[in-house]
C-alpha cells in the first residue's frame, strides 16, 4: 500500500485541485451572466434578471448597529483562545489559536449610488464570502493563575494565555457590491436567487476586481491539477520503466543461462569424440591397483 503513495498523492491532489477548477468555472460562468443594474430605469429587469449592484452603504428606516463610534449594517463578534503547547520536535512551546464562538447580527440596508437608494439588501443571516468587515474593537484577557496551576499546565503541556474578543463591523458609506435576485420593491431589493446554482455573494470589491480574483483562483486551481497530474504520469511511467528493466534482466539472465548450458553441452560432445580426452569413470581393475598402492 505505501510503495505507491507517489501515485496516490499527485492523483488525488490532482482530481481536487480539477475539482476545485470545475465549481470555481462554473460559479464565473453564473458571474459572467449578471447584468449590471444602476437604478429605476433598469426596471424591465425585475422579477427575471440575475444582476450586480455597485455602490455604498446606506442606512434603512430600522437603523443600523453600533460598536463604539462605528455605525454598520454587519456585525461579527468572535471569540478566540490563544494556548500555547509543547513540540517534542522543536523542543520549544508553539503558540496556537482556537475560536471559541462567532456571534452574527445584521439589519437590512441599502446600496446608493450618488446618495440616491438604488436597492435594498434584506436581512443577512449568515457573513457572506468576500465581505471584508472593518475591526472595530480587539481585548485581549490574559488568564488568573497561582503558581500550582501554572505548574500543572507546564505538566500536562498545554498552556493557556489568553482570549481575544474581535468585533468587526460594515461601516456606513463602506464600497458594496451586490450579486443576486433583482425583485419587484420599494426600491428594488437584491435577493437569494431562485436558481440554487446562481449565487449569492456580498464583497467589499468591485465586481471586475471580484471577477479577477476568481479567475485568478481558476488558473491556480489548473496550474495544480495539470503539476499534479504531470507528476503522476512521471511517476508511472518510472514504475513503467523499472517493471520492463527488471523483465529485460530476468530475460536476458535466462537467455545467457540457456546459452551456457548449451555451450556446456557442445564441449561435452566435443570431448566425448576426442579418445582419452573425456574422463572415465574407474573400472574395478584401477581401484584395486589404487588401493594396493597406498599399502
Amino acid at each position: 500500500m505505501w510503495g505507491y503513495l507517489d501515485l496516490a498523492i499527485p492523483s488525488l491532489i490532482s482530481l481536487v485541485s480539477f475539482a476545485a477548477y470545475t465549481a470555481v468555472s462554473n460559479e464565473l460562468s453564473y458571474l459572467r451572466s449578471a447584468v449590471p443594474y444602476t437604478g429605476s430605469e433598469d426596471a424591465h429587469l425585475l422579477n427575471k434578471e440575475y444582476v450586480y449592484v455597485e455602490g455604498t452603504v446606506g442606512l434603512s428606516g430600522q437603523g443600523g448597529i453600533r460598536v463604539g463610534d462605528i455605525e454598520g449594517v454587519l456585525y461579527e463578534h468572535r471569540l478566540i483562545r490563544h494556548y500555547s503547547t509543547f513540540s517534542e520536535v522543536y523542543e520549544d512551546w508553539r503558540h496556537q489559536t482556537q475560536s471559541v464562538g462567532t456571534i452574527f447580527k445584521s439589519v437590512p440596508f441599502y446600496i446608493l449610488r450618488n446618495n440616491k437608494r438604488v436597492a435594498l439588501v434584506p436581512k443577512l443571516h449568515s457573513l457572506q464570502r468576500g465581505v471584508d468587515l472593518t475591526v472595530a474593537t480587539t481585548d485581549f484577557t490574559p488568564p488568573n493563575l497561582n503558581l500550582g496551576q501554572q505548574a500543572l499546565e507546564v505538566l500536562r503541556g498545554e498552556k493557556h494565555v489568553g482570549l481575544e474578543t474581535v468585533e468587526k463591523i460594515l461601516p456606513v458609506g463602506a464600497p458594496v457590491t451586490i450579486l443576486g435576485q433583482l425583485r419587484q420593491t420599494t426600491p428594488p431589493s437584491i435577493i437569494v436567487p431562485e436558481n440554487p446554482r446562481l449565487p449569492y455573494i456580498i464583497t467589499c470589491s468591485s465586481f471586475s476586481s471580484y471577477l479577477r480574483s476568481r479567475a485568478t483562483f481558476q488558473n491556480i486551481c489548473w496550474a495544480f491539477s495539470c503539476i499534479s497530474l504531470s507528476i503522476c504520469f512521471l511517476a508511472a511511467g518510472r514504475r513503467m520503466w523499472l517493471w520492463y528493466i527488471r523483465r529485460w534482466r530476468k530475460r536476458e539472465y535466462k537467455r545467457l543461462r540457456q546459452i551456457r548450458k548449451q555451450r556446456e553441452r557442445d564441449e561435452r560432445k566435443r570431448l566425448e569424440g576426442i579418445p582419452g580426452s573425456y574422463p572415465q569413470a574407474p573400472t574395478e581393475k584401477d581401484q584395486k591397483l589404487r588401493s594396493m598402492s597406498h599399502l
